[in-house]
């Protein structure tokens, strides 16, 4: 199992690689049976398993919930590693955003409502993670657990927004947490900063090798308003086993 903290590296980990199918798995870390369900269903599904451990600072409401929240990195690599997982992505705030993203998403009432009525912002931070993430892995297909629904569409609506190739599945987590779901799957039994307003963020796709790598990367940078994909979201997202 390779372990990559900077983008070049994972990069050129990865390229070797290109042609075969890559699974990608974004986690927060603090990694449970639910995480393991999900990198299973890639083991099964992918020539690559890419998985991806990052506390994400911009989707946190809260800076005290950003500093409680579990880290327990040397515990995730043991459990990646007895899941089979190929790479293991763990950059640091610094590597993931080089500058202030100053980006804002439009996502109508979508994440204004529900769990984004309380938690302003909080999934603008997830869009931000998702679409750098989505940029640095470039993978064939993601993972995610089925409880957020409200993340997993916006997270659709990120995937056309930026002209993403997709293929989602949507995994059923083991974990009793009410918070699992998309990317970021809680830990089975959740601290008080976890239940409260952290959160989890990340998902799909293979970037677009095409003329339209140049535009999508300008439209990652200057957080365009959304513009119609020619690429079709593959499937139902909320349908179950994708």
């Amino acid at each position: 199992m390779e372990q990559f903290t900077t983008v070049e590296g994972l990069k050129a980990g990865l390229a070797s690689r290109r042609g075969s199918s890559v699974g990608f798995v974004p986690t927060m870390g603090a990694l449970h049976e639910g995480h393991v369900s999900l990198v299973k269903r890639a083991r099964a599904e992918n020539d690559t398993v890419v998985v991806s451990v990052f506390v994400n600072p911009t989707q946190f409401n809260d800076k005290e919930d950003l500093r409680n929240y579990p880290r327990t990195p040397e515990a995730d690599l043991e459990v990646l590693r007895a899941a089979g997982a190929d790479v293991v992505f763990m950059p640091s705030v610094e590597e993931v955003y080089p500058e202030p993203d100053m980006r804002v998403f439009d996502f109508g009432m979508l994440d204004k409502v529900m769990e984004g009525a309380t938690r302003p912002g909080h999934f603008n931070g997830v869009a931000q993670v998702v679409s750098r993430l989505f940029e640095f892995v470039e993978p064939d297909r993601a993972y995610f657990g089925e409880k957020d629904f409200q993340q997993i569409a916006v997270i659709k609506a990120l995937v056309k927004q930026l002209g993403f190739e997709s293929r989602h599945r949507r995994v059923p987590h083991r974990s009793g947490s009410r918070r699992t779901g998309a990317l970021f799957a809680q830990p089975a039994a959740p601290s008080a900063a976890q239940s409260g307003r952290s959160g989890h963020p990340y998902g799909p796709t293979r970037g677009c090798r095409t003329g339209r790598t140049a535009e999508r990367s300008r439209r990652m940078r200057c957080g365009d308003s959304p513009y119609r994909s020619r690429t079709a979201v593959e499937g139902n997202l909320f349908q179950a086993g994708g």
